[in-house]
C-alpha cells in the first residue's frame, strides 16, 4: 500500500490487477457452476441464480467464458423482464463432460 496526501491509504497498481483478476476467475468459475447445475440460461438467469443485481457481475464473464470456448451461445429466446430477444449459453460438450468425470 502506499500513502497519498492526507495520509489516504491506496493499494499499488499490481495489488489491484491481482485482485481484479481473482475476482474475474471466481465469478467464471460461479458462472460456470450455475450452467452446470441448470443448463442453457440466458445472462440475466444466470444473474438470478447468483443472487447478483447488476448483470455486469456476470454478463462480462459469460463473453468470456464464449470467447475461451468454455460455454457456447445456442439459441435465443424473449427476456422475462425486457422482451428482447437475448442468447442463450450452454456448457461446451468437453466442459460439460470434465464436469460428469469430475
Amino acid at each position: 500500500m502506499q500513502e497519498q496526501g492526507g495520509g489516504m491509504r491506496v493499494m499499488h497498481e499490481n495489488s489491484l490487477e491481482a485482485w481484479d483478476a481473482l475476482d474475474v476467475k471466481t465469478r467464471q468459475a460461479q458462472v460456470l457452476q450455475a450452467y452446470a447445475e441448470c443448463g442453457p440460461l440466458t445472462d440475466r438467469e444466470v444473474m438470478v441464480r447468483l443472487r447478483h443485481h447488476d448483470p455486469n457481475k456476470v454478463r462480462p464473464r459469460i463473453t468470456e467464458l464464449v470467447k475461451n470456448k468454455r460455454l457456447i451461445e445456442c439459441g435465443k429466446r424473449p427476456d422475462v423482464v425486457s422482451g428482447k430477444r437475448v442468447r442463450i449459453c450452454r456448457l461446451q460438450p468437453l466442459q460439460l463432460e470434465m464436469r460428469l468425470q469430475g
